[in-house]
């Protein structure tokens, strides 16, 4: 039944961004609190327009020695600390498996800035899932499962181009993906990864129907783009109830039904965008609103 209601919400929220969209207003139902994908929707072609070279779309096919090169300079350094994992004060209306809030320490890990492009899909697998198209807007259509060949192929495909062989690339696990979204050492505490104010940050259910383009929003006190807002993004973990007691970089339990996936994006309300939500769904599960962002190991 949850599930069936998460799907029910997910529809009825892409027809408001479709008719607000049409009217030229913004139209907000404070009645919809909750946002999880759980079915399969063709999302609406957006009407913005790109706002800089950056997302300027081409017709090249991508290769990887074209995308190589900008993706590893992409990566910022996430100098390790402690924090409070989960439902903390400045979270508003959250959801019960938002707690306990726990304490939280975890090592120093790169964590790129972008959600993984399609170009970038693309170049390692030689096609791409995405059914709305654009070689700077963020793969979609890719369960955790597709992620996992996606990065062993990446993996590869770098250890050849560097001639290094121990660099590799991950999901970030979601003790890692709260701590970069929060701002790391740097956070101020905001309610959305770099603001109070989701508009500044984050592409969601009111102000798209669609995905958009990465990093044309501002980043957060880390300089990490869309980690509220956009497409969610898988993590390793799988999803379990959280403990009271502390921690040191949790990996999640051995086993499970649901896989993590984080931040509220296009599917999801206003309300549904906080940083600490969380969400889960099959390994094997995929949806046009659903993407990934990468760790980085040296």
């Amino acid at each position: 039944m949850k599930h069936l209601c998460r799907a029910f919400l997910f529809l009825l929220c892409l027809a408001l961004a479709a008719e607000a969209d049409g009217q030229g207003i913004i139209k907000h139902n404070p009645t919809i609190n909750r946002n999880a994908r759980t079915g399969k929707t063709e999302a609406a072609r957006s009407k913005t327009k790109p706002a800089t070279a950056r997302n300027k779309q081409t017709s090249a096919k991508p290769t990887f020695a074209s995308e190589w090169k900008s993706l590893y300079y992409s990566f910022v350094y996430v100098r390790g600390g402690t924090f409070q994992m989960g439902a903390t004060p400045q979270m508003k209306n959250p959801y019960p498996d938002e707690f306990p809030v726990h304490t939280v320490t975890v090592d120093g890990f790169f964590i790129s800035k972008y959600e993984v492009t399609q170009a970038l899909w693309e170049a390692v697998m030689g096609s791409n899932p995405s059914k709305v198209k654009g070689r700077n807007l963020p793969v979609t259509n890719v369960s955790w499962t597709d992620c996992q060949t996606f990065l062993s192929r990446l993996t590869a495909l770098a250890q050849a181009k560097s001639g290094y062989s121990g660099i590799s690339f991950c999901l970030p696990t979601e003790a890692q993906w709260e701590f970069a979204a929060r701002g790391g050492n740097m956070s101020k505490g905001y309610q959305y990864s770099g603001s109070n104010t989701i508009g500044r940050v984050a592409w969601h259910c009111y102000n798209t129907s669609t995905v958009q383009p990465v990093g044309r929003k501002a980043p957060n006190e880390l300089g990490l783009y869309d980690m509220t807002g956009n497409v969610s993004e898988w993590c390793s973990d799988w999803l379990a109830p959280y403990s009271a007691q502390a921690q040191s970089d949790p990996t999640g339990p051995d086993s499970g039904e649901l896989r993590v996936y984080r931040d509220g994006g296009i599917g999801h309300t206003v309300e549904s965008c906080h940083i600490s939500i969380r969400y889960g769904q099959s390994p094997d599960y995929n949806d046009e609103a659903t993407g990934l962002r990468l760790v980085m190991h040296e």
